[in-house]
């Protein structure tokens, strides 16, 4: 991506022609904070192009995308810590409870829409130890915020 980045920058048409099929598997998220607004808008074309997909596909891709930030974070980031009595920094429940939820959601960025639903019926996991509720509760309305601000699919639309 910063052969292409530096390519595009300084007009070298063949070296963007090599580097660009190496950047076929980067994510829109990498590829819109390493290269510059026209190079990004260019590539997005041109793998439209050549997957032969249509100007809405691309726009689908990038609306997916923030789905599957989330879904990716919610695999990966740790929620913040809820201290027990004595310091201690989680229970045995949590673990049980933190793998279910993360199976639960898998790799279905769609399964987003059923959070509270899969929250909730994990939940009932922790009913011994407040902590860990307020963790997962913690857990749940952070996920809920992120997904809040996914920009609606009609204001990516071009008008």
């Amino acid at each position: 991506m910063e052969v292409l980045a530096y390519a595009a920058r300084h007009g070298y048409a063949n070296m963007c022609d090599e580097a660009a099929p190496k950047t076929v598997l980067t994510s829109p998220r990498d590829a819109v904070t390493r290269l510059n607004l026209t190079t990004f808008v260019r590539w997005v074309i041109a793998i439209c192009i050549c997957c032969r997909t249509s100007r809405l596909m691309m726009i689908k891709v990038l609306y997916r995308e923030h789905w599957m930030d989330i879904l990716h974070r919610l695999h990966t980031v740790r929620p913040p810590l809820v201290y027990h009595r004595g310091g201690r920094s989680t229970c045995e429940k949590w673990t049980v409870f933190q793998t279910n939820i993360k199976s639960s959601f898998g790799s279905n960025p769609g399964a987003l829409m059923e959070i509270e639903d899969r929250f909730y019926g994990e939940n009932s996991s922790l009913s011994e130890c407040k902590h860990c509720t307020i963790r997962s509760n913690n857990w749940e309305r952070e996920t809920l915020e992120r997904i809040r601000y996914i920009p609606k699919f009609s204001a990516m639309l071009p008008s």
